[in-house]
């Protein structure tokens, strides 16, 4: 009886020791009607300053559609810095430069300061606007000085208006 009881408490506690390893907390779980990511979607970070009620899972929305989910938050320096995931098909559009035609913003990962309105990335950027065309390596923008920059490999096609 004695060896029976001892079996059963090691095989109880070694198959809650070996479920305990895969289970990172309720977050972890995927939920249902979440956001479709698709086979490659896009992480960025974001640092909010003032955030409030936000947890792992939060649907990312954009003029109410979901298009992403919010993967993991963290404290540091009294920042949330956020990490999402976007479906790989999301495209990031807004007025371009003087005119204010559309703007299409195409990179593979995109650093976001919501406090001081900086985004840069270090990955290949295309921009396209009004038939024009600009790639680079990398590109910084503030948005309150309304200012672009592309860093390096800069190439461009522009067609005739």
């Amino acid at each position: 009886m004695r060896q029976l009881l001892l079996r059963s408490a090691v095989a109880t506690a070694l198959v809650l020791s070996l479920t305990g390893c895969a289970f990172h907390g309720l977050y972890s779980a995927p939920l249902p009607g979440g956001a479709d990511l698709g086979s490659h979607p896009y992480r960025v970070l974001i640092d909010f300053t003032d955030v409030l009620d936000l947890v792992p899972q939060s649907s990312v929305k954009v003029n109410d559609v979901t298009v992403g989910k919010v993967e993991s938050i963290r404290l540091i320096d009294w920042h949330a810095q956020v990490q999402i995931a976007l479906n790989g098909n999301v495209v990031v559009t807004g007025p371009g430069p003087g005119s204010g035609a559309p703007l299409t913003l195409i990179t593979d990962t995109m650093r976001i300061n919501t406090p001081t309105e900086f985004i840069e990335t270090d990955s290949p950027v295309q921009l396209r606007w009004s038939g024009r065309q600009l790639l680079s390596r990398g590109m910084k923008a503030d948005l309150k000085a309304g200012t672009l920059r592309l860093e390096s490999e800069v190439h461009g096609e522009f067609s005739p208006r």
